[in-house]
């Protein structure tokens, strides 16, 4: 199993979870997946990284090269922090520009001809907070706030009007679950040149 993360902090979580299995099978390759070296595997994973890709479509083609049976992309029906953008506008008084999610993404690949399946997965723990201060500090974190500032000031109050108490811990009041599927499709025999500067491969003609 190989992989590819570019985020150092990442890559420590990843080494700690490799650390407690026990797993001797997992190879680490520091580099983002554009200028990743890797070989072709029977299955390619990429799980909630697709929402800000600038150029989604060589990122989707280098997927179907190194797929030798499957593609598959865990990703939210939402963007990650749609359960913050009301707060957003509550803290910086402006809306929040939103990333693509799973619709966009499923329009992109229809575009492309590629026939794909869905499955549910399990709710992400993303809408709860275990306590108030961890509500605080993740709110610190997504709404870009340093500390000190009069915003950052004005944050505890605001949360203390927009949480509330349910399903084993702190909710916004707005919170909607953010359904994340995994999106699997087999891919072509791989084609270099369209890789490289051509249309996205195809498995429907």
């Amino acid at each position: 199993m190989t992989a590819v993360e570019p985020s150092e902090g990442m890559r420590a979580q990843l080494a700690a979870s490799i650390k407690e299995s026990g797993a001797r099978n997992i190879e680490t390759v520091p580099a983002n997946w554009a200028e990743a070296r890797v070989e072709c595997a029977d299955v390619v994973l990429c799980s909630h990284v697709v929402y800000g890709i600038d150029d989604i479509t060589p990122f989707v083609a280098k997927l179907q090269l190194k797929a030798r049976r499957a593609v598959a992309i865990a990703m939210h029906a939402r963007p990650p922090v749609w359960n913050f953008f009301p707060l957003w506008r509550l803290v910086h008084g402006e809306t929040r520009r939103s990333l693509p999610a799973l619709p966009e993404f499923l329009e992109l690949l229809q575009s492309w001809r590629i026939r794909y399946e869905l499955e549910r997965l399990p709710e992400s723990s993303l809408n709860r907070f275990s306590d108030f201060d961890e509500a605080v500090g993740y709110s610190m974190q997504r709404l870009c706030l340093a500390p000190g500032t009069e915003k950052s000031k004005r944050l505890p109050g605001i949360l203390k009007e927009v949480l509330e108490e349910r399903e084993g811990g702190l909710h916004f009041v707005w919170s909607r679950s953010l359904a994340p599927r995994l999106v699997i499709w087999s891919p072509d025999p791989p084609d270099v040149a369209r890789v490289r500067g051509g249309p996205i491969p195809r498995t429907a003609s």
